[in-house]
């Protein structure tokens, strides 16, 4: 049986860019070698999504601003809309974080689980302020014919994960994520599109299908981060060989391109 690639390290670095199939096909192998662990992490990812944007959709109702629709027009209903729409945002995007990190940990051969979920909401005040920004950045870019918006989105793809791993604040994180698949903007554009809609394509599969295809999103962002920020002079990762790590620690915060 062919040895999967990420179990045989050490091994020589692709050339660097945005590789959109070696990704996939590197992110199922991750997904069916721990196949029960990610879907028990996406199915608690849903459920805590589900109570936070519950909960604050319930204040919303609770404020007398839910009811739109029967009561005459009150501006301060479209702008808590928005502020619920911002700080869902910034929850998802927080443990779509943990998620690409639990992600990063497996492909390297480090100890990883359910916990690693939550890991990035520390930093979660951070990451709503950077969705705030980048949302207005892309609505801008979507009314400008759709595809500006399209390639902020994707320019800005690793804000959430760079904010996390290397402990930048909002400005600094989208910059950075910004500079640094710049030079492959369109594979970057493409990567922004397709491993969102190939996360959500299991909803076709009767809706439970989500468990098995949502983890290609987090996974796909943390292994495209390691590609560009974790990367050694000839080697990726040492993999399941213990005590060789790539770098000091995958937790250090990774020097800048």
């Amino acid at each position: 049986m062919q040895t999967p690639p990420y179990a045989a390290y050490p091994r020589p670095l692709p050339p660097k860019g945005v590789r959109i199939d070696a990704i996939f096909q590197e992110a199922w192998q991750l997904i069916k070698a721990d196949l029960g662990t990610w879907v028990l992490t996406t199915l608690v990812f849903f459920v805590c999504f589900a109570v936070v944007y519950g909960l604050m959709m319930g204040i919303d109702v609770m404020l007398g601003f839910g009811a739109s629709d029967v009561r005459p027009f009150n501006p301060l209903s479209l702008i808590l809309t928005y502020v619920v729409a911002f700080l869902a945002n910034g929850v998802y995007l927080t443990l779509i974080a943990g998620m690409a990190h639990m992600g990063i940990k497996q492909a390297m051969g480090q100890s990883y689980g359910l916990s690693d979920l939550f890991a990035a909401t520390p930093r979660i005040g951070t990451v709503i302020v950077a969705t705030f920004l980048t949302l207005i950045l892309v609505y801008i870019g979507m009314i400008a014919c759709l595809l500006p918006g399209l390639v902020v989105n994707g320019l800005l793809f690793l804000t959430p994960l760079i904010i996390f791993m290397q402990g930048k604040g909002p400005v600094e994180a989208m910059k950075l994520s910004w500079e640094t698949l710049k030079p492959y903007l369109w594979p970057a554009t493409g990567f922004a599109i397709a491993f969102p809609i190939v996360a959500g394509i299991g909803v076709l599969l009767c809706g439970v299908g989500i468990l098995l295809t949502f983890p290609f999103y987090p996974i796909g962002m943390g292994l495209l981060y390691r590609d560009m920020f974790m990367r050694t002079d000839d080697l990726v990762a040492t993999g399941p060989i213990d005590g060789i790590p790539p770098m000091d620690s995958p937790y250090q915060r990774p020097p800048s391109p």
